[in-house]
Parts: C-alpha cells; sequence; structure tokens
C-alpha cells in the first residue's frame, strides 16, 4: 500500500513525498479493501470482454486513506473506447445517447432507468409504478423490452 517512510519522493514507485507519509491514525486497510474490490470488478469485466492483457486495474490508497483505483493511461482510454461504444449502440437502437433514459413505449409512454441504494427500477410513465430490474443483463436491455411489451 503506502510506503511507511517520510521524507522523499521514489519515483521509481511512483509515489510523492506527500503519498509517502504513513499517520497510524488513518485506517488505510478498509478502504484498500474497498479499492481492491472495485478494481478486482473492472479487471473481471475487461477480461470478459478479451482485455485483461490491456487493461489492469490496481488498488491503491491515498495519503487520508481514501480508496482509490489506479490505471495506465492506454487502459483509460480503451475502457473509455468501450463506453463511448456503448454510447453509440444506445443511441442507435433510439435512447438519446444516455444509456440511462430515454426509451418509449407504443402509445408515447415513457420509460426510464432510476438507480437507489435498493437497486435499479425502471420507471414507465404509463405503469406508474416502478419495476425492479431482477436477473441477467443490463437496466438497458429491461428497459427496452418494457417499452416495446408495455401495454398502457
Amino acid at each position: 500500500m503506502n510506503d511507511t517512510r517520510g521524507g522523499e519522493s521514489d519515483p521509481e514507485r511512483g509515489g510523492d513525498a506527500e503519498e509517502s507519509l504513513f499517520s497510524r491514525e488513518v485506517d488505510y486497510v478498509r478502504p484498500w479493501r474497498e479499492a481492491d474490490a472495485a478494481a478486482r470488478e473492472l479487471n473481471a469485466a475487461a477480461g470478459a470482454l478479451g482485455m485483461d492483457e490491456d487493461v489492469r486495474a490496481v488498488a491503491h490508497t491515498g495519503p487520508e486513506g481514501e480508496p482509490w483505483v489506479r490505471m495506465r493511461p492506454k487502459a483509460a482510454r480503451d475502457v473509455a473506447a468501450v463506453l463511448a461504444t456503448l454510447a453509440r449502440v444506445a443511441k442507435s437502437e433510439g435512447g438519446d445517447g444516455d444509456m440511462r433514459d430515454d426509451w418509449r413505449t407504443a402509445s408515447g409512454e415513457r420509460v426510464r432507468i432510476r438507480q437507489d441504494r435498493r437497486g435499479e427500477y425502471i420507471e414507465c410513465t404509463g405503469c406508474r409504478r416502478p419495476i425492479k430490474v431482477t436477473g441477467f443483463g443490463t437496466a438497458a436491455a429491461a428497459a427496452r423490452q418494457h417499452a416495446r411489451e408495455c401495454r398502457k
């Protein structure tokens, strides 16, 4: 995690002088575990897309105990390219380019995706009740399907 020696920057390890300070009052382990879980998720998703050789996220904890996930610039660009492709696909499938919003039913009712601490929900102005997204697949796919099948 962090270097316990104070003082000079260690360019070999990619740190700076501020990051090399260690405070006994700060919990570094819990935030690092949070960052590690996020890095593993990103690495697994990249691996599922065949990008595991190009994308590698690494857990890190900042000097104040804040969790960070680090990536090399090329890896960040590769992930950005995939996200841009997904946005273009969403736009071409009838969305407004924002994968979280804007599908329409045959009668013109709006179908949106809402997320809160309990999960993701589809909201349809025709159904007038939130529909929890369950099962496999993305919320965007569920919203598209609801828009096709809604009878309101």
